[in-house]
């Protein structure tokens, strides 16, 4: 009965290990949600404007048109950066951007 023990243990021991990626995955795209403007400010990429992270593009494309239709005036621009972080001058960059 001991030995039964043991294998539960390295069991579960292996689930713990094996579900630590899914912890540290970091979100591949950002979006930038401007409420209450139909176009797209110059500086399109403004940390103040990140209303959430996300895991593929799909997933933030449709965050931001549910943003969309729930506001009250229906107005509003968003943007979905990928790969977001600030480079040497403090500045946000993200390799590539879409709406």
């Amino acid at each position: 009965m001991r030995r039964v023990g043991w294998w539960y243990g390295i069991f579960f021991l292996w689930v713990a290990v094996a579900s630590l990626p899914a912890c540290t995955r970091t979100p591949e795209w950002t979006l930038f949600y401007y409420p209450e403007r139909a176009e797209l400010p110059a500086e399109a990429v403004n940390p103040e404007a990140i209303a959430g992270y996300y895991e593929d593009l799909a997933q933030c494309r449709s965050k931001a048109r549910g943003l969309l239709r729930l506001s009250d005036s229906g107005v509003g621009s968003y943007l979905c950066g990928e790969r977001c972080a600030f480079n040497e001058q403090k500045r946000l960059q993200c390799r590539s951007v879409s709406q």
